[in-house]
């Protein structure tokens, strides 16, 4: 597999802090890029969304759409977008209208500038190598999936890394969906849902958690 590049080699995202953000997923560059990618598809029509939201006066989805953007732009190095869109979440579960309002066009506008930007250093066709399947022993695994689940506590950088450790040993076709899916969980940084995922996993290799020799 190709290996990342250095943070100071990637390309800038217009109000990120790229370098920040790749330290913290312990320099792994390739899950940044990719990262960055996800966001850009999963908020594709995130300002029509909020316009909707604030025009109809629905509350509670402006809440959660901002809610989701400030997450993973914090974890991405996105201050900016962040901050506009804890903003935003504040007024929303406030049902402040007016201020909603007033904090619409900085919001779309930083989000429209992230969006531009990430899609003009997203580099098409970069996508990873194909996966080979690794050889594992169930307490090799065992473990694994342990720091795994520690680490989606507290420290998703080195989650990430482990992350990318199992992805050669879970690519055998029976199980692959099962590693989507916890990987899909982790791209939305939704922690309650990747540790549920871990679990299936750990049933599906028949392993318990802390499984010892």
């Amino acid at each position: 597999r190709q290996e990342s590049r250095p943070a100071s080699e990637l390309p800038p995202i217009d109000g990120f802090d790229v370098s920040g953000a790749v330290n913290r997923l312990g320099g792994n560059s390739k899950l940044y890029m990719k990262l960055l990618k996800k966001f850009n598809s999963t908020n594709i029509d995130a300002v029509s969304r909020m316009s909707e939201a604030i025009t109809e006066q629905d509350f509670g989805a402006a809440a959660e759409l901002a809610h989701s953007i400030k997450g993973v732009a914090s974890n991405l190095g996105g201050w900016e977008l962040s901050e506009i869109a804890g903003q935003i979440e504040h007024a929303a579960t406030k049902s402040d209208r007016e201020l909603l309002i007033s904090l619409q066009q900085s919001f779309e506008q930083q989000l429209s500038r992230a969006q531009t930007s990430i899609n003009a250093a997203l580099q098409p066709g970069a996508e990873a190598a194909d996966e080979v399947s690794v050889a594992c022993q169930p307490v090799e695994m065992a473990a694994l999936l342990d720091a795994l689940e520690q680490a989606l506590d507290n420290d998703l950088g080195k989650a990430a890394v482990n992350l990318e450790t199992l992805r050669p040993i879970i690519a055998r076709s029976d199980s692959r969906a099962l590693f989507e899916q916890l990987e899909n969980a982790m791209d939305e940084f939704d922690i309650d849902t990747a540790k549920e995922h871990l679990q299936v996993i750990r049933q599906h290799f028949a392993l318990l958690p802390g499984q010892e020799v």
